[in-house]
């Protein structure tokens, strides 16, 4: 006689499960991006002049004048009080309060600014459609970037740029990324 056994293994198995909960009920906009500060604090831009601002991780938001109505595309934060704001038109928009006021900054350009990236409360970058803009004291003055091409110089905007640190940063336009390890001296 031949026995057949079925031996049935259980095992438990336990997922833990990310947690997202939609923050932005009740409210209507168009919203490009968010920045948060820290577990409790964040900002939301988007068209329209929209800056919204939460202190509670997001379970109310309040609108924060930007003085105007251009579209905002990005938003980012030297600490929870110094940030800056870019959009349409050249726009440049600072705060150094959190937001309660914010002061126009002159890019000297009308180009659509897509992304800005904060290195300190100081320095900061920005790029845009054919531009790539440099502060180093805070946005009193936005300095042009050329980077070069063989040589020649060539004006390289961008829709994102990212820095670690003052040195080391990367702008990506469309399947082009270009990287700097001198503060924007030399790209390739």
């Amino acid at each position: 006689m031949v026995l057949v056994a079925t031996v049935t293994f259980v095992f438990a198995v336990e997922t833990t499960l990310s947690q997202w909960t939609v923050q932005r009920r009740g409210l209507e906009g168009n919203f490009k991006d968010v920045h948060a500060g820290d577990s409790l604090t964040a900002w939301v831009v988007g068209v329209n002049g929209t800056i919204l601002h939460s202190t509670d991780g997001g379970l109310s938001w309040m609108h924060q004048n930007s003085g105007g109505f251009e579209h905002f595309y990005s938003v980012k934060f030297a600490n929870l009080s110094i940030g800056w704001v870019v959009g349409t038109e050249g726009i440049i928009i600072k705060t150094t309060d959190r937001g309660t006021t914010w002061i126009k900054q002159q890019s000297n350009s009308i180009a659509h600014l897509w992304d800005v990236r904060v290195v300190d409360d100081t320095e900061a970058w920005v790029v845009g459609d054919g531009i790539t803009l440099h502060t180093t004291d805070g946005g009193e003055k936005w300095v042009s970037v050329q980077t070069t091409s063989g040589g020649t110089p060539n004006p390289f905007g961008g829709t994102s740029v990212s820095f670690i640190d003052s040195n080391h940063g990367w702008i990506l336009k469309g399947a082009e990324v270009i990287r700097t390890s001198d503060r924007g001296g030399n790209w390739s």
